[in-house]
């Protein structure tokens, strides 16, 4: 691993970095698409359809279970709701011109309720190996952290307390679509300058953001970044590692009080 000088600070994607991701919102993603299928239709062949038409909206193929790291599946939920219901719109519609866009919107907004009875989310939060005993080894050799993710606040929350990690993380963004300002907002409440951080991300999309707002970036291979990849993102990231376990924290130099 290349050595990082003068930081002070490292701010983390949540899902994908120390949340597993593909254990978690693969799960999701079909569970929800698969009671969208139940709602919309009444035989096997047109079922197939829908469900695979909005996994394919997320974009995930469900075939090989790959995803577009620069898909919806990465983006805020009413990003995340806008794309489900666009592929449901467009599969059911083909079979029933009668089923329009309103109904997709109602149908994703019901989906919700039925989702949450069906999947229990808080035992489906399972860590990336390595990874929490990481985070408080970060913050134990005396860096700043926070967490920067697109995942709702309401799951943030519920994730850095099922892990013990309230307590070291010193600023939380959830819940919207990033930006390289929301990375500088936060390096200025933790008192660090951008270039003075590592912006920790399994997405393309956070890479840039990382980079617009002059951080060093690290990609981790544990989310949505495949290795095959690896060339095609380099432009926006500093260092590849293959989990947030595998940060070598020695190669981090604080040239400064922090």
């Amino acid at each position: 691993m290349k050595n990082f000088d003068n930081i002070k600070a490292l701010i983390l994607d949540k899902d994908g970095v120390f949340v597993d991701f593909h254990k978690l919102w693969m799960r999701i993603i079909a569970a929800r698409a698969q009671i969208l299928a139940e709602y919309t239709t009444s035989n096997w062949d047109s079922f197939n359809h829908v469900r695979s038409t909005c996994i394919r909206a997320m974009g995930v193929d469900d075939e090989d279970e790959t995803i577009d790291p620069d898909s919806p599946v990465s983006m805020p939920a009413d990003m995340v709701k806008t794309a489900i219901s666009t592929g449901l719109y467009i599969a059911v519609n083909s079979l029933e011109p009668t089923y329009t866009w309103k109904n997709a919107q109602a149908d994703v907004a019901k989906s919700d309720k039925d989702l949450a009875e069906q999947l229990d989310f808080d035992d489906m939060i399972i860590a990336v190996d390595g990874s929490i005993d990481k985070i408080k080894a970060i913050a134990e050799a005396g860096f700043k952290l926070a967490i920067f993710t697109s995942d709702s606040a309401k799951n943030t929350e519920k994730t850095l307390a099922k892990f013990e990690l309230n307590d070291i993380v010193q600023d939380t963004v959830a819940g919207m679509y990033k930006t390289a300002d929301m990375y500088t907002g936060i390096c200025e409440r933790l008192g660090v300058k951008a270039d003075e951080t590592i912006f920790v991300t399994d997405s393309p999309v956070d890479a840039r953001i990382g980079k617009e707002a002059g951080a060093n970036v690290l990609a981790v291979f544990s989310g949505v970044i495949r290795k095959a990849d690896q060339e095609k993102h380099a432009v926006n990231v500093d260092e590849f590692i293959d989990s947030l376990a595998d940060l070598d924290l020695s190669a981090l130099t604080q040239n400064a009080a922090v």
